[in-house]
């Protein structure tokens, strides 16, 4: 019989992998605070040998781990940020996917998943892993911190450059940008991003540049952004 699993946290990235284990047919159940979950009931719940994710905020994960560490069931947490430490149980891990789960089409095969966690726990997700077909690497915590820190770059920040272009644009629609958004994407995968960046920043174009922020005038928070990324890019050439 396989393992069973449950997860504490029905936000975006518990509702994902309880989809995943569910259509392998993994026995996993779900709860949420936010429909009335109790800690009380999971500790008379959870059994000794369950797999416990818990896909709260990093915030709450500790003081959540404290609340079960008499479960004496694995205790595992999906963040990037978190060290595997915060959880406080001698039988934890760490099993987090490099993906943002905003959107509805999760490819998981495609998704590198980095696991942590003491022996028998790392054995334990490392096959869970190859059960649901998951490309998964062993980490650190040093590993994951870094990693993370540059998916906020590539991801978070992208998305926040997204939303200064849909400012700038006003009345004209977003369409427009989509073909250039995806062959940036497939330039950035291609090649080294140095390689592949264009623009006036690069070319060192300051008529274009001091046009640009002309324009920007009534936009102070996008002005300032346009200044800090056209500096960072000159920086290259240095």
């Amino acid at each position: 019989m396989r393992q069973r699993i449950s997860i504490l946290g029905a936000g975006r990235v518990g509702q994902a992998l309880y989809d995943l284990f569910k259509n392998l047919k993994y026995p996993v159940v779900i709860s949420s605070s936010r429909a009335g979950f109790s800690y009380t009931y999971a500790q008379s719940e959870i059994q000794e040998d369950d797999l416990v994710f818990i896909t709260c905020p990093s915030a709450v994960i500790s003081e959540i781990s404290q609340d079960l560490s008499q479960t004496k069931a694995s205790l595992i947490h999906c963040s990037g940020a978190d060290s595997v430490d915060i959880l406080k149980s001698a039988k934890k891990g760490v099993f987090y996917p490099l993906q943002t789960f905003s959107g509805q089409n999760i490819v998981w095969e495609n998704i590198p998943i980095f696991i942590q966690g003491d022996e028998k726990t790392k054995q334990q997700l490392v096959k869970l892993a190859e059960d649901c077909g998951l490309k998964y690497q062993i980490s650190t915590d040093q590993e994951r911190e870094r990693l993370h820190l540059a998916a906020v770059f590539a991801n978070n920040f992208t998305n926040a450059i997204f939303q200064a272009s849909h400012q700038v644009l006003k009345s004209l629609p977003f369409d427009y940008l989509i073909p250039l958004i995806e062959e940036t994407v497939r330039n950035a995968m291609a090649h080294d991003p140095k390689e592949a960046q264009t623009g006036p920043a690069i070319r060192g174009d300051e008529g274009t540049i001091q046009k640009h922020l002309e324009m920007l005038s009534d936009s102070p928070s996008e002005a300032e952004v346009y200044r800090i990324l056209t500096d960072y890019i000159k920086e290259w050439e240095k």
